[in-house]
């Protein structure tokens, strides 16, 4: 587990929550969707590659053992988000709306282009219906893009390139949310992207300390100046996930590659605090490192207790916060309180961030350790 990128995973699922909080009929944060959801798609493809290359490439975990444990992740919340929008009486279940409700509980809802499909029952999701489609196609393209050369790779990249824009020059404007945005083919990319992330992190697992906390500010400002110009990027072309590809990706590697990295003792010729790791020879010593870095300042602080328990909720925040943002205005609008504030935002916010916790620790773990019990 890298902590940093847990720490992560909370800070954008908060990103997403604002997105959807509406203020004044305006998002609190109209690019936290767009940017929000191309990070977790693509963490998701770096973090599949860096806990499964092993397992997979060298067999140790059966393709069908993989899909098991992903689909023990996905299922069970996502069926009790879908038994909870009639409970909570969201919306009233009608015959005619039994496609609709057939493809959400298959997760298929993302591959029909109309909103009325991919947005139904609880909306958000469509990302599990992508990430499905993910899943599936894991185990045959991670050997692929870990094991191809460089020059197969790029002109693979090369190849996307034209199709990428082929699509772009004939897909209308006004489909460009249900498709650049929604559908599975195009977000596959940020997937694929994600692994190679992790390719070219794998490459240099291990890198010398000093300098950790500057790269990682470096990172995040870039990432915040994203979300600054995002309001700059003409619609509907903010769908275009590959817009956000290099930030995102040089955030997720950067708090990664400060995580391993290791502070080295300063050699007899340097008075330096911080040296490269000289190579070694038959007649030199490696040194050992004087300590295992846990990353800069920022990653020490997205490790704290707090925000790892947040991080490792977050997928029960994102399934859930949409409904508690919708079922909690509905209550506050009867009693005549005003939610169009930043005072009734927060306290949203810190429910929603609650009630993902006890749904973590009382639902979704319980639930997962059963099933992982019975199918194995």
């Amino acid at each position: 587990m890298i902590r940093s990128l847990t720490g992560w995973r909370y800070v954008f699922a908060v990103v997403i929550f604002l997105h959807h909080y509406l203020i004044d009929g305006k998002s609190a944060l109209q690019a936290g969707g767009v940017i929000g959801v191309t990070f977790f798609f693509m963490l998701s493809g770096f973090l599949l590659a860096y806990g499964y290359k092993k397992r997979l490439l060298t067999r140790e975990m059966t393709t069908c053992d993989f899909w098991k444990a992903r689909v023990v992740k996905l299922y069970p919340l996502h069926l009790l988000c879908f038994a909870a929008i009639f409970l909570l009486g969201i919306r009233s279940f009608a015959m005619t709306d039994l496609p609709k409700a057939a493809l959400n509980l298959l997760l298929l809802q993302s591959w029909v282009p109309l909103s009325d499909y991919y947005m139904s029952y609880n909306a958000v999701s469509w990302f599990l219906s992508d990430e499905l489609f993910f899943y599936l196609m894991f185990p045959f393209v991670l050997p692929v893009l870990l094991n191809s050369s460089g020059k197969k790779i790029a002109v693979g990249a090369g190849i996307f390139a034209i199709l990428y824009s082929t699509a772009a020059a004939l897909i209308p404007l006004d489909h460009y949310h249900a498709y650049f945005y929604i559908n599975p083919l195009f977000r596959f990319a940020d997937f694929v992207f994600g692994i190679l992330v992790f390719r070219i992190f794998d490459q240099r697992r291990q890198a010398t300390g000093g300098h950790a906390s500057r790269a990682e500010a470096g990172a995040i400002l870039l990432i915040v100046a994203t979300f600054i110009l995002f309001d700059y990027i003409p619609k509907p072309y903010h769908y275009c996930s590959i817009i956000f590809w290099g930030p995102v990706a040089i955030l997720i590697y950067t708090f990664t590659i400060s995580s391993f990295s290791v502070i080295y003792p300063p050699t007899s010729a340097s008075r330096e605090t911080h040296c490269v790791l000289p190579k070694s020879t038959g007649a030199r010593k490696r040194r050992k490192p004087l300590q295992n870095r846990t990353g800069g300042i920022f990653s020490q602080g997205l490790s704290c207790r707090a925000i790892q328990l947040f991080g490792e909720a977050s997928f029960c925040f994102y399934l859930i916060h949409q409904q508690a943002i919708l079922v909690g205005r509905t209550f506050a609008a009867k009693a005549s309180l005003d939610t169009d504030n930043l005072p009734a935002l927060l306290v949203f916010l810190v429910l929603t961030t609650l009630s993902s916790v006890a749904c973590l620790k009382w639902i979704e773990r319980p639930i997962t350790r059963w099933l992982k019990r019975k199918l194995t």
